[in-house]
């Protein structure tokens, strides 16, 4: 473990696939995990967690940044797995998915829709039907699914706030909405065209902290609890 500038603290972690890379920002509780997406990076998803309290995890996947290279084929639950480590490794109670992290944040909650009090899931991009679509074309995870079924999400209680954006190809708003459909405390919200960390990274941060940030529900556990799940 080393100090990095402006109190980051980067670490690493033996994964179930192999070395990860953490940074962990902030201090205390509540303790909240990020999962970048496929072109994204520890960098890249910071901004995601500037407005959010407590202490703030972002990591690379297998594959990324200074984490182990990726085994192959890619899958969701082996991304999940990854996820999982890190969420209990930093004791999180809360975590945010981008696009391939919101697709691991999902198979994740498949196996244990009870782990953590709340969730947020950005720009997702597949549920349990590959896409038929070009916009994917290209990327690894193109014909992968996070969900063999979405009914499973039926079983997540704690509030869940999904962002999608408009003129998004790679993460159209019907995948959002078909998202919150299957969960049961989701709200959406649909941001306009020109990237949510670039024309609207205020509205964004706003939107992630202000709902991270809200007052303890009676859905949430303590922090020491949340791996028993």
């Amino acid at each position: 473990m080393r100090l990095g500038t402006a109190g980051r603290v980067t670490s690493r972690l033996g994964g179930p696939n192999g070395e990860l890379e953490l940074t962990t920002t902030g201090s205390g509780v509540p303790s909240t995990v990020f999962a970048h997406g496929s072109t994204g990076s520890i960098a890249s998803t910071r901004p995601f967690g500037s407005g959010v309290e407590g202490s703030r995890t972002f990591f690379h996947f297998p594959g990324y940044g200074a984490s182990a290279p990726a085994v192959k084929p890619l899958t969701y639950a082996a991304l999940a797995a990854d996820l999982r480590a890190v969420a209990d490794h930093v004791h999180a109670t809360r975590a945010l998915g981008v696009s391939m992290g919101a697709g691991a944040l999902c198979s994740l909650l498949a196996s244990t829709p009870l782990r953590f009090e709340r969730l947020v899931l950005a720009l997702p991009a597949a549920l349990d039907r590959p896409r038929t679509d070009d916009a994917l074309e290209g990327l690894e995870l193109a014909s992968e699914v996070p969900l063999s079924d979405r009914a499973v999400l039926a079983a997540v209680i704690a509030p869940v706030l999904v962002i999608a954006q408009e003129q998004d190809p790679e993460h159209p708003v019907w995948v959002a909405e078909e998202l919150v459909a299957s969960l049961k405390n989701a709200r959406l919200e649909v941001l306009p065209p020109g990237g949510i960390l670039v024309r609207h990274r205020s509205r964004t941060r706003e939107l992630i902290g202000g709902f991270l940030n809200a007052e303890t529900t009676s859905t949430e556990r303590d922090p020491t609890e949340v791996g028993q799940y």
